[in-house]
């Protein structure tokens, strides 16, 4: 019963179309962002039937492969766990687009965001926007890219060499759906 509540949807949804293991740390930004009432350890609870919490890197994991096949198939999953994967790719889509501005930025005011969450939104956050392919979600990836915060905290992580960053700024510059101007200035 717990499992079928949206916030859970939204969380497996999120793993499932997720480039890289989700940090564990997304769970209480997106409790704080859905103001859902559910305490951390008790979500972190009652996923662990299907996932793994990696104490490792600290990002969970789905037990098996067959997991997000089964959630994603209308035949197999009940109505109340069946996971969309593209309403699932547009929530994290909102998500990124969201957490972006404050790592780039680091305002004084917002959202509360632990650094795995910067780190992970940091090292694959552009390449799923531009997987996605949207006006917004191209925009905020060129925003990001032609920003020097934003290529300074890349690198200060220090889990991301150039040579990945000069493939995102690749793979941005070839998207069809870019203004041209941009991609010149790519």
């Amino acid at each position: 019963n717990q499992v079928g509540q949206d916030i859970f949807n939204k969380l497996f949804g999120c793993a499932i179309v997720s480039p890289a293991p989700l940090p564990v740390s997304i769970i209480p930004y997106m409790l704080t962002r859905e103001k859902s009432n559910c305490d951390e350890q008790q979500v972190i609870d009652a996923i662990s039937q299907f996932v793994v919490f990696r104490v490792s890197d600290q990002t969970l994991m789905f037990l098996h492969n067959l997991i997000p096949a089964w959630l994603t198939d209308k035949n197999k999953a009940s109505r109340k766990l069946f996971i969309d994967k593209k309403i699932a790719g547009e929530y994290l889509r909102t998500v990124f687009v969201e957490i972006l501005p404050f790592v780039v930025n680091e305002p004084l005011t917002g959202p509360c965001i632990d650094d795995e969450l910067k780190d992970y939104v940091l090292r694959v956050g552009i390449r799923f926007l531009c997987e996605m392919g949207d006006k917004n979600s191209l925009n905020v990836a060129y925003d990001s890219l032609t920003n020097y915060h934003f290529l300074e905290r890349r690198m200060k992580y220090g889990r991301i060499d150039i040579y990945r960053l000069l493939k995102d700024f690749r793979i941005l510059a070839r998207h069809p759906s870019l203004e041209v101007t941009k991609r010149e200035i790519l």
